[in-house]
């Protein structure tokens, strides 16, 4: 019988097992074999296998992909929704909302450069959301704004 590993895709990294119900390799998520969704029952594990190599290289979006992902947002941050170059209010101080264009999930956990993995957003809410990786776009909003209210920035002076 083959043996339950550890197996590395990029920087991505997963738990390989042998499935008794499909009889076949599958990888484990979120306790469940993917192959079938039966429960997956936690062991130690000595091997890894690297599947492939990280890239290693965050990629540049080009003009065209930038303009198209401005326009289909509305020329508004994908996380507050507020518009570019909006002035908000740290403290009294003056705060023009730049753009910065992010990847939706890490770069750090998938390493995917596809222009549909990236999204506009303000300098503000990329700074605050980094490489944090949420189970929903609402969760992240909800913890963008609150970080937001938490830092005393406002929409008024």
């Amino acid at each position: 019988m083959k043996k339950d590993h550890i197996k590395i895709f990029g920087n991505v990294v997963m738990v390989s097992a042998y499935c008794p119900e499909c009889q076949d390799e599958a990888l484990i998520a979120q306790g469940e074999y993917t192959c079938c969704g039966a429960s997956y029952e936690e062991k130690k594990l000595d091997k890894i296998v690297r599947e492939s190599e990280p890239v290693n290289k965050r990629k540049i979006l080009g003009r065209k992909s930038r303009e198209e992902i401005l326009a289909q947002q509305n020329f508004c941050c994908f996380y507050c929704d507020r518009r570019f170059g909006k002035t908000v209010y740290r403290k009294g101080k003056p705060i023009a909302l730049k753009i910065n264009y992010d990847h939706q999930v890490p770069f750090a956990y998938g390493q995917n450069n596809s222009a549909d993995n990236f999204v506009a957003a303000c300098h503000i809410c990329n700074a605050i959301k980094s490489s944090m990786l949420f189970d929903s776009i609402d969760k992240a909003r909800l913890h963008i704004l609150a970080a937001w209210a938490e830092k005393g920035i406002t929409d008024e002076k």
